[in-house]
């Protein structure tokens, strides 16, 4: 049933996120992701949800919950680029209903079902080569993203090979997780796209979202 749930902000640590998309994909596909295709996931989760500090509701990708979408969801600010313009929304606008879920490890799932449509197969295809510039900009061709595409891909690539070391590890089973270094590269890389792709106000944190 599509119920309402009051806005909540739900942040984790990059090493959470990376156990939360490899189970996940254990769930959804019966099998461990290879460090490559971990590292897409991951890294174009943490671009969408400001490295997973300002994520809502445990949705990674910041998916809309459209008119016939049956769980949890919630309403908040956000922005689009429509003709080339950022335009904002506030609720109760359609525009500003996103889906919601009680943990990391679901959201991670209905993630990755998502990128499992037919619609996003040609980006998928590239996930699951560990090619994280061709799936990031195939993204943007199917139509997940209104954003710069060379700007959101070179930052998923950036960040993809940056945390491909820590998603090696965990695989491994070492549990390696990213240096404060590379966090804060990480995290600095997020916000100078933001402002790359005109958000104007990048403390807000409230990025474009898919239908």
């Amino acid at each position: 049933m599509r119920t309402l749930v009051p806005d909540e902000l739900t942040p984790i640590t990059l090493d959470e996120a990376i156990e939360a998309f490899a189970k996940a994909h254990v769930r959804c596909l019966g099998e461990p992701p290879s460090a490559g295709t971990l590292s897409c996931l991951v890294a174009q989760s943490a671009l969408e949800s400001g490295n997973w500090k300002h994520m809502h509701g445990y949705n990674f990708g910041n998916i809309k919950a459209a008119p016939d979408w049956d769980g949890l969801y919630m309403m908040f600010r956000c922005n689009e680029v429509i003709n080339g313009k950022v335009q904002w929304f506030d609720p109760p606008h359609p525009q500003t209903h996103f889906r919601a879920y009680a943990t990391a490890s679901e959201g991670a799932a209905e993630q990755i079902k998502f990128h499992l449509r037919d619609r996003y197969k040609g980006s998928w295809h590239h996930a699951c080569l560990g090619d994280a510039h061709a799936f990031a900009m195939t993204l943007g061709e199917e139509g997940y993203y209104t954003a710069d595409r060379i700007a959101y891909s070179k930052a998923v690539a950036s960040i993809a090979g940056r945390i491909l070391p820590a998603c090696a590890a965990y695989l491994a089973g070492e549990g390696q997780s990213l240096t404060t270094d590379d966090a804060e590269y990480v995290a600095a890389l997020i916000y100078r796209t933001l402002e790359e792709n005109r958000w104007t106000d990048p403390s807000e944190l409230a990025p474009e979202s898919v239908a």
